[in-house]
């Protein structure tokens, strides 16, 4: 009778370590929730930059076209002063 308790105690505690063994491997496979807010804020912080880039590009087009134009000098043609 008491090697079959010692045996069933044994066994209990291959299980139990095993049973901890594997909820801790799911918590490391596992993406925390908190990562993904994170992830997300990182890609909207990136689409926000992208944008003022692309917004500066646009102005600084702009600026160099309004300037080509006020370089530009009146064509002259002969014989209609």
């Amino acid at each position: 009778m008491k090697i079959w308790f010692q045996n069933r105690r044994a066994k209990e505690r291959k299980q139990v370590k095993k049973r901890e063994e594997m909820a801790h491997k799911e918590k490391i496979d596992v993406v925390p929730s908190s990562v993904v807010p994170i992830q997300q804020q990182q890609q909207q912080q990136q689409q926000q930059l992208l944008q003022q880039q692309q917004h500066f590009v646009q102005q600084h087009q702009q600026q160099i076209s309004s300037m080509h134009m006020m370089d530009t000098k009146p064509t002259i043609i002969p014989g209609l002063d």
